[in-house]
């Protein structure tokens, strides 16, 4: 499924046979992809590359209290994909972005990713 807007998504993914199989499937939709096992290191790159979409565990929420907040005040505009579980309910008390329920098919994470790329950004 090929998506006609090209971005730049940063996946932090901890699975490297996960990251292998994201990275191709987002590369092959004509994205420039940037895979991380690491919070802190995503943190990094948004400092030195404009990000469109991040996609990370919801877990990160609960790992790492202000991860997002700290990725939105360097890039207010980047859009989020929260992998999930179905029945998550933190996940209700986040404000915006695209759940991605847990054990996805690569199809879907195209759709999730081009899904949170038709959304409006983030209000600053």
């Amino acid at each position: 499924m090929a998506l006609t807007v090209s971005a730049t998504i940063v996946v932090v993914e901890r699975d490297p046979a996960a990251q292998e199989l994201i990275d191709q499937a987002l590369r092959g939709s004509g994205h420039r992809v940037l895979i991380t096992r690491d919070p802190q290191e995503a943190l990094k790159l948004g400092r030195q590359v404009r990000i469109d979409v991040f996609v990370g565990d919801a877990e990160l929420w609960r790992e790492h209290g202000s991860f997002v907040e700290w990725l939105r005040s360097i890039q207010a505009e980047m859009r989020l994909v929260r992998v999930c579980d179905s029945d998550d309910q933190y996940l209700s008390e986040l404000a915006g972005g695209v759940c991605l329920c847990r054990s996805f098919a690569l199809e879907e994470l195209e759709r999730a990713v081009a899904q949170a790329l038709r959304c409006e950004p983030p209000v600053k």
